[in-house]
């Protein structure tokens, strides 16, 4: 078994990109996304390079959920040990 380490304040402190970065990003796909699907429900023709960017963007936005708390520029280790 592996015993996880805790996430320590310290750690927490060195985030440099916080939710005010991280969020302009998030409004940008989420609203290319919106424009894509309101197309397609007024039964206009999507180009081939929007299918593919919707694509790319549905991808952001998981990505951008997985790693909302994922904290920057971390310099110190953590050891995780196996028992």
């Amino acid at each position: 078994q592996i015993e996880f380490p805790t996430i320590t304040d310290e750690i927490q402190d060195r985030s440099k990109g916080g939710r005010s970065i991280k969020r302009p990003y998030h409004r940008l796909t989420t609203w290319f996304i919106i424009q894509c699907i309101a197309k397609k429900a007024k039964r206009r023709h999507t180009t081939q390079i929007e299918l593919l960017t919707v694509a790319l963007a549905s991808l952001n936005v998981i990505m951008y959920f997985l790693w909302w708390n994922k904290p920057l520029n971390i310099r110190c280790s953590v050891p995780v040990h196996i028992r």
